[in-house]
């Protein structure tokens, strides 16, 4: 086990006596709430990796065993196999690895002495991510198509020195030039 894990571990043992400390099944419910990589969990590709990697992961079973464990730091929604663990997600597109996601969140109910009853709702609202890569004819052929995305565009195509923008309905594309029309460098 990694030195990341093992301490993972030591903390939740930790908290898991906590939590264990005059439990009643019959009157309480555990929640586990935490911001943290759990081993094996699916991340957004290819830029979740960035940062995210089984270097800086806990096991799942070292999680406590409560009635819902609610986890953040990983963007996909998704469940920890076979525990009552769920990461919510993002509410929307942070970054270009997640573009074409679904995001949702997620509806809890919890009841003494019953399995937790989790119900996810997509969201829809947000701009989504559109990631455009192409000579730049294919960019301007995309654009009309980029809605009310946030577009990231990457082009090979070389233009001509420009200030100002070009413009397509529902999409700005901009050369930045590092020096301004009388020829000093701008501020940054």
């Amino acid at each position: 086990m990694a030195v990341y894990a093992t301490r993972m571990q030591l903390i939740n043992d930790i908290l898991r006596e906590g939590l264990e400390d005059a439990f009643d099944p019959a009157r309480d419910v555990l929640l586990y709430a935490a911001h943290l990589h759990v081993s094996g969990a699916h991340l957004s590709a290819p830029n979740g990796s960035c940062t995210s990697s089984e270097t800086y992961a806990a096991e799942s079973a070292g999680l406590p065993v409560v009635s819902y464990s609610a986890l953040g730091h990983i963007h996909k929604p998704q469940q920890v196999p076979g525990r009552d663990a769920f990461y919510v997600g993002s509410p929307m597109q942070l970054d270009y690895g997640e573009a074409g996601e679904a995001k949702s969140s997620i509806l809890v109910e919890l009841l003494p002495g019953r399995p937790a009853e989790v119900r996810r709702l997509p969201l829809s609202s947000g701009r989504g991510l559109l990631e455009v890569r192409g000579g730049f004819e294919r960019i301007v052929d995309r654009a009309t198509q980029v809605g009310t995305s946030c577009c990231a565009s990457w082009s090979r195509a070389r233009t001509r020195s420009s200030t100002s923008p070009m413009r397509w309905p529902s999409c700005s594309l901009t050369r930045r030039s590092s020096r301004s029309t009388s020829g000093s460098p701008r501020a940054r």
